[in-house]
């Protein structure tokens, strides 16, 4: 994702600097920006809370812009059925309508 989104050299390659640098990204004001992160189940998961906590990152650096009216989003892949996050910015990641019943994703 650094390299996708051109952080800067000085780039920590943790949590913290994520956070710092996905707030100084540029969002255009005409169209804005999407963020798609596939095979998220594939991500290392280390605690369990890697994931969580770069998707809660996100979402406040959303709201951020949102509320200069940039828009700005983050889809998530996964091949996995199973898959569940906890609540990210206290709202569930949820499956988007065509997969929400287990039937519907093969299970």
């Amino acid at each position: 994702m650094a390299r996708t989104l051109k952080f800067p050299g000085y780039y920590g390659r943790n949590l913290d600097a994520f956070n710092d640098c996905i707030g100084d990204v540029e969002v255009p004001m005409e169209g804005g920006m999407g963020i798609v992160i596939r095979n998220i189940d594939a991500t290392d998961l280390r605690d369990g809370q890697f994931v969580p906590v770069v998707l809660d990152i996100l979402a406040a650096t959303m709201r951020k812009n949102i509320l200069f009216g940039r828009r700005m989003v983050t889809l998530l892949q996964s091949g996995n059925p199973r898959i569940v996050f906890p609540a990210v910015a206290a709202v569930p990641a949820m499956w988007n309508p065509k997969e929400w019943l287990n039937s519907q994703r093969g299970l």
